[in-house]
C-alpha cells in the first residue's frame, strides 16, 4: 500500500487529465527547431507554422508570441515509443511519429516558476525571454515578469498549487 505524505503526483506533464473534456488534434513537429533552446519535452507550448506544402508545428523559441499560440504538446503512446533511446518516462516524444497537440481542455505541465502560488482559474504566463541560470524561454507559471513573460491567452490553472515534482494541471478554454 501506498502512503502519501504530503501531497499525491499530478502525473506527467503533457497527460491530458479529463479526456472527455479535451480536444487533441494530430500533427508533425519541425525536427530543426526542436533544441532550441533547450530539448523538447511533453508539456510544451505548441506553435503552429504554415511551411512550404503543410502545416508545421514548433515548440517554444525566441521571436514567439504568447498571442499565437496553438496548444500543449501532449504525451500520446505511440509518439513515445518506438526507438530505443525513448521511453514512456522520458518526457521527450519521438520525432518520427504524429504529435497530440491539445488545444482545448485539461493537461499537465511542468511549472518552473513556483513565485507566485499557482491558482485555480488564475492566469497562466509564458516566458519569451530567457533569464538566470534553469529559466529557459517556453517557461510556465502564475509571475508576470514585464518584458521576460507573457499572458498565455485562453488559457487558466485548473486547480491549486501544485505536486512534489511542480507539476499542475492547466486549462485551455
Amino acid at each position: 500500500m501506498v502512503a502519501f505524505l504530503f501531497r499525491a503526483g499530478s502525473g506527467t506533464p503533457g497527460d491530458v487529465t479529463r479526456p472527455a473534456n479535451s480536444t487533441v488534434e494530430s500533427g508533425f513537429l519541425n525536427e530543426s527547431l526542436l533544441n532550441i533552446p533547450v530539448p523538447t519535452k511533453f508539456g510544451a507550448i505548441v506553435f503552429r507554422v504554415d511551411g512550404p506544402g503543410q502545416t508545421e508545428f514548433v515548440t517554444t523559441q525566441s521571436g514567439f508570441s504568447a498571442d499565437n499560440y496553438y496548444g500543449i504538446l501532449v504525451r500520446m503512446a505511440p509518439s513515445v515509443s518506438g526507438s530505443l533511446d525513448q521511453s514512456f518516462g522520458g518526457g521527450v516524444p519521438n520525432l518520427d511519429n504524429v504529435q497530440g497537440i491539445g488545444v482545448q481542455g485539461y493537461f499537465n505541465v511542468f511549472v518552473a516558476d513556483l513565485e507566485t502560488p499557482i491558482v485555480r482559474g488564475g492566469p497562466v504566463y509564458l516566458r519569451v525571454v530567457a533569464g538566470g541560470p534553469g529559466v529557459n524561454i517556453g517557461d510556465l507559471g502564475g509571475t508576470l515578469v514585464v518584458g521576460e513573460t507573457e499572458l498565455l491567452p485562453r488559457a487558466v490553472w485548473g486547480v491549486d498549487g501544485t505536486d512534489a515534482n511542480q507539476v499542475t494541471e492547466i486549462h485551455i478554454q
